[in-house]
């Protein structure tokens, strides 16, 4: 009997040291899955994280170009605005207003001329009617006029009872007539024949009174 107890417990010794190996081999492959399981997952994580840091990134690309896009093509467009509109301005020329009179080739003629004037009718800008010369210069009316020389000197001779005479220039369809008494009067130039005014108005206190060239050289 001793024999054969002696014989079993080799067998119970390798039974035991297998089955201690298959334990021990099943908990390192569940180690190993687990392990590579978790290994997975934070791989999946970072390549997660990785897409949405790129994604965030490639967003914030787009938006800055088209900032920038949006902020030339402004500035662009403002340029061009500003460029018109300097040529615009550019293009158009100062104007100088002029006095359109009848029979005038040119309203501004800042010229001397040689013409005797006479008043052939008045108004009365007060009552609003036609007057007489008479009317305007009194019984001293002598029927005489304005002489006016090429050497921008005139002379006045409408009434009998006084001379005058002084100097003028013609500026903007006006002539201004500075008399010797320090007398300033302006007619206004109604109308030209060529370059010599055939037509004035010079105001006499609260008459206008229309004076017509007579002779021109």
């Amino acid at each position: 009997m001793k024999a054969k107890h002696a014989e079993k417990r080799p067998k119970i010794t390798i039974s035991l040291w297998l089955f201690i190996a298959i334990i021990a081999f099943l908990v390192l492959l569940i180690i190993g899955i687990t392990f590579y399981s978790v290994q997975r997952e934070l791989n999946s994580d970072n390549k997660n994280n990785n897409t949405t840091i790129a994604a965030t990134e490639q967003s914030t690309a787009a938006e800055t170009t088209q900032a920038v896009t949006e902020e030339t093509t402004e500035q662009s467009i403002q340029k061009t605005t500003e460029e018109s509109t300097e040529k615009e301005e550019a293009a158009v020329e100062p104007t100088t207003q002029a006095i359109v009179v009848s029979g005038a080739e040119s309203a501004d003629k800042n010229l001397n001329f040689d013409a005797e004037m006479y008043p052939y009718k008045a108004f009365d800008n007060v009552g609003k009617r036609e007057a007489s010369v008479k009317e305007v210069f009194g019984s001293v009316y002598g029927g005489e006029g304005i002489t006016f020389d090429k050497n921008g000197l005139f002379s006045d001779n409408i009434t009998q009872s006084e001379y005058n005479y002084g100097a003028y220039t013609v500026t903007d369809g006006v002539i201004n007539m500075t008399y010797s008494n320090d007398k300033n009067k302006s007619a206004e130039i109604i109308s030209y024949k060529g370059n010599v005014p055939s037509e004035i108005k010079i105001d006499y206190v609260g008459y206008d009174v229309y004076f017509k060239i007579g002779s021109a050289n």
